[in-house]
């Protein structure tokens, strides 16, 4: 059994959850965009924004890319 969490904002403007190997997405409920996430051991620094992944569909992804296998 997998168990995965989500919370909102104060807002309710925007949705964060996680997924398998340490990606986060979040949600824009009012523009209705997205972006996901990778949470890494590198950044030792507390409050250091996170880089966003670009998610490859198919074939060769490039250095920064993440498998659309790799979400839920």
């Amino acid at each position: 059994f997998d168990k995965f969490e989500c919370c909102w904002n104060g807002k309710d403007s925007s949705i964060m959850t996680g997924s398998y190997n340490n990606f986060l997405r979040v949600f824009d409920r009012n523009s209705k965009k997205d972006v996901t996430l990778e949470a890494s051991r590198d950044i030792i620094k507390p409050k250091t924004v996170l880089k966003p992944r670009k998610v490859c569909t198919g074939g060769k992804r490039k250095k920064d890319e993440i498998s659309v296998d790799c979400l839920d």
